[in-house]
């Protein structure tokens, strides 16, 4: 019977065919090894679950004879040095390597790869923290921390005498900053699976916005900041965004051939997604690459697309 690691809150889990296991990795390093989340978060009522150390885990890991681990850590190690040690141990795991995530998680640095591979992304200037702080490019600018997920200290900049708070609230976030041009138009996202030996865009999903995605599109806070219970789906509202997206022939073709090239250059595996910027002559620009999938709701629909629906999508030979 196969064996995965993955979050017991999706409900198409196929719990007939396939074994489950969750393994938690707690703040103090410590790890433990629940049968629900509930039992792992205390919320069933019972004792919470035996803690291990962190060599008793990795045996502990081995034991179990895995087929396959889903990561479910969006924390810098969890996307990097956990997934080093899942390689180590010789355990297949779901998604990208450890490298790919480094690099496309920093936003700078895959402005510049992707710009360098001829792909179409908004000019840009990164910021650092007592070294250079302040761009030379005139508003209106998008500024945003170099290593931040979800849009928080993201700013969009119409005037300058807005530039510094927003710069200053970006450095509150990364000691590095990037600062780039505001794409007016439409925004996207669009999704990348491997399959049968190739690479499948998916049903594009459009984001109706009035200008740009803040942390409240994404997160739902109460009055102190603090996340509200199911904060994805909290944040959503009806009718903000449509999937598959209108787009015309050509758009369509722009951008399939745009991330699937990115695919390749970032050395993405098994996925990849993509936020797209569209300006009025319907050109493509990516602003970001998501290479760690999580199975929230919004983001495991875009990628459970069932084949016999899927809409404008292409297939490439992988190289």
């Amino acid at each position: 019977m196969a064996k995965l690691e993955a979050c017991d809150g999706c409900v198409d889990l196929d719990r007939e065919r396939f074994e489950f296991h969750i393994a938690v990795v707690h703040l103090d390093g410590s790890w433990s090894f629940p049968s629900s989340l509930d039992e792992a978060d205390g919320s069933d009522g019972a004792l919470p679950p035996r803690r291990w150390s962190f060599p008793s885990a990795v045996r502990r890991l081995a034991e179990l004879d895995l087929d396959v681990i889903v990561p479910h850590m969006f924390c810098v190690e969890g996307m990097t040095r956990f997934r080093s040690l899942v390689d180590l141990l010789d355990i297949p795991l779901l998604g990208n390597h450890d490298h790919t995530i480094w690099l496309a998680t920093d936003k700078a640095i895959t402005k510049q790869i992707l710009h360098a591979n001829g792909i179409q992304v908004p000019q840009g200037e990164l910021l650092q923290k007592f070294h250079c702080e302040w761009p030379t490019m005139k508003v209106p600018v998008v500024v945003k921390p170099c290593n931040e997920d979800n849009s928080r200290g993201i700013s969009l900049v119409k005037h300058e005498e807005d530039l510094k708070f927003a710069i200053d609230h970006a450095f509150s976030f990364d000691s590095r900053v990037v600062v780039e041009e505001y794409i007016a138009g439409r925004e996207v996202r669009a999704g990348v699976i491997e399959e049968d030996g190739g690479l499948t865009v998916l049903p594009k999903v459009e984001y109706f916005l009035k200008d740009i995605r803040t942390a409240a599109h994404k997160l739902q806070t109460d009055s102190s900041g603090n996340l509200l219970n199911k904060a994805i789906v909290a944040a959503k509202q009806d009718g903000d965004r449509q999937c598959p997206a209108d787009l015309s022939d050509v758009l369509h073709q722009r951008i399939d051939a745009m991330v699937t090239k990115a695919h390749h250059v970032l050395k993405c595996r098994h996925y990849s997604l993509y936020d797209i910027r569209i300006d009025e002559n319907e050109q493509p620009f990516i602003l970001e690459v998501s290479p760690a999938l999580s199975l929230a709701a919004q983001d495991s629909k875009l990628f459970s697309t069932p084949r016999s629906v899927r809409n404008g999508h292409i297939k490439l030979k992988l190289q």
